[in-house]
């Protein structure tokens, strides 16, 4: 404490020590933001010498401050050595916002990384350029996505150099202490700082954003998702605001910090994600087949209505459920020797038979091998068509296909099948056989008087007539026309 004199003296006295003490806060609180920024902040003067370093510049350098402050920014950053960032600074020093991408190798184990630096020229109420402002990321991380996603598109999507962010920092009374250039042009207010949150944004929009600000004052780090303000123009944008407390060295909320994302492009993709997995469901619904999604480990993670209902499950979620519980041990066995097949990255399909309604049923089950872009199998799509009644459709043409419509008896394709291995049963059993061949008389004089219906019953009758003089254990058949064999096995 000090006492001053109660003259001009005293005054400027007075004055100087508050106008050093305002400097020192504000100094301490760009620190506090600049060195948590994940990047190399600094500043120099019209004459190339650091005026201010953050501690990440320090760190990348293998320089304190102190040892950076006051000395040419040329001699502690090589600067001859990169011509990119040589003539960006020239460029700058001009008077011209600079902004480009440089690579090369970094101090943590050489290897080879992408920065992006950015020169804004520092003016002086005059317009004349006094010195500039340097911030360098690492975008490393940016480009490897940058060129995953040159690799598995059609087409290149430009990815922007930067994310914008509104960024602010209001004291505990809600009046603020800083605002960035963003938050700036959205309220088209330069002198911002000072003023209080709910008059510079409206009671309507303080209204959606107050409660979360006053956790964020009791200590609590809120993220929000929110519309933008439509009496700013951007009523149709989502955003994310993160609202995180500043506290002192003793713990104490001292305001808050609040950094806002545009996210509008994120939401409009989860809409559609969300959509296009509902037509896909209302699709896999409506088709007649079973259709489930396994991961390698055959977990499930979808199945459609139908695939439910057949394996006993609800809508709910599908948690713990298996292949092998979905399906039953017996039909999972069936798929057992197909999987390696699908999981090796091959389509493969095969029949299943499983019991429905009472009675066996008859599947043609599909597997589908789910790949990244890099062709790696993540898992495998089950597609199960009941082929049943095509099954019994089959079967009934087969038998079809060896009797004689007219008459009922087995045809020449069923005697031709039939007789090689009745004579095979004689020579294992060492019985007599006999094989009988007839025709009938006159009958094609029935035919040309009596006409073709009259000999159709004729034949009819035949049939049933011969059908009547041999044993069960016998076989009759028709060859054609009126051409009828017997075959009697068993014979003494």
């Amino acid at each position: 404490p000090r006492t001053y004199a109660p003259d001009e003296i005293g005054d400027l006295s007075r004055t100087f020590d508050l106008l050093m003490r305002q400097r020192q806060a504000s100094e301490k609180f760009l620190r506090d933001i600049t060195d948590n920024l994940p990047a190399m902040v600094s500043h120099a003067d019209a004459q190339g010498r650091y005026t201010f370093v953050n501690a990440r510049l320090c760190e990348a350098l293998g320089r304190s401050a102190s040892e950076l402050v006051g000395h040419p920014v040329r001699n502690m950053a090589g600067i001859g050595n990169d011509p990119a960032l040589d003539a960006g600074l020239r460029r700058v020093l001009a008077g011209e916002a600079v902004s480009f991408e440089r690579h090369g190798a970094s101090g943590r184990g050489g290897e080879d990384r992408y920065f992006q630096t950015d020169l804004i020229p520092d003016r002086d109420q005059a317009g004349r350029v006094r010195g500039y402002y340097a911030m360098t990321s690492d975008v490393t991380e940016r480009k490897r996505i940058e060129v995953s996603l040159a690799h598995s598109e059609a087409q290149i999507r430009t990815i922007a150099d930067n994310i914008p962010a509104l960024v602010s920092h209001v004291d505990a009374s809600l009046h603020y202490t800083f605002v960035n250039a963003q938050v700036k042009a959205l309220h088209n207010d330069n002198a911002m700082v000072g003023k209080w949150m709910p008059a510079v944004r409206g009671a309507s929009d303080f209204a959606v954003i107050e409660p979360h600000i006053r956790r964020a004052l009791a200590g609590e780090t809120v993220v929000i998702e929110k519309t933008g303000d439509p009496a700013r123009g951007i009523g149709d944008r989502t955003y994310k605001a993160h609202y995180i407390p500043d506290k002192d060295a003793s713990g104490a909320v001292q305001g808050v910090f609040a950094m806002t994302f545009d996210i509008t492009d994120d939401v409009r993709v989860r809409k559609a994600l969300t959509e296009q997995e509902k037509r896909l469901r209302d699709v896999t619904d409506s088709i007649p087949a079973l259709v489930g999604y396994f991961d390698r480990e055959e977990n499930c993670l979808y199945g459609n209505s139908r695939a439910r209902q057949m394996a006993g499950l609800g809508e709910g979620p599908l948690d713990g459920v298996t292949l092998r519980s979905a399906v039953g041990e017996a039909v999972y066995a069936q798929h057992l020797p197909y999987l390696p097949v699908v999981l090796a990255g091959r389509p493969v399909r095969f029949p299943v038979q499983a019991p429905i309604y009472g009675r066996v049923g008859y599947f043609q089950a599909h597997l589908i091998p789910d790949k990244d872009l890099e062709g790696r199998v993540l898992g495998f799509f089950l597609m199960t068509f009941n082929i049943t009644a095509l099954k019994e459709a089959e079967r009934k043409l087969t038998e079809l296909a060896r009797l004689d419509t007219l008459t009922g008896l087995p045809n020449r394709l069923a005697f031709n099948e039939f007789l090689p291995a009745a004579i095979a049963r004689a020579q294992r059993a060492g019985s007599a056989i006999a094989l009988m061949f007839l025709d009938i008389d006159r009958f094609k004089a029935i035919n040309d008087t009596l006409g073709h219906a009259c000999g159709d019953g004729v034949l009819t009758e035949y049939a049933r007539r011969l059908l009547a003089s041999v044993r069960n254990t016998d076989t009759a058949a028709r060859l054609a026309g009126d051409e009828f064999v017997v075959v009697l096995e068993n014979l003494r």
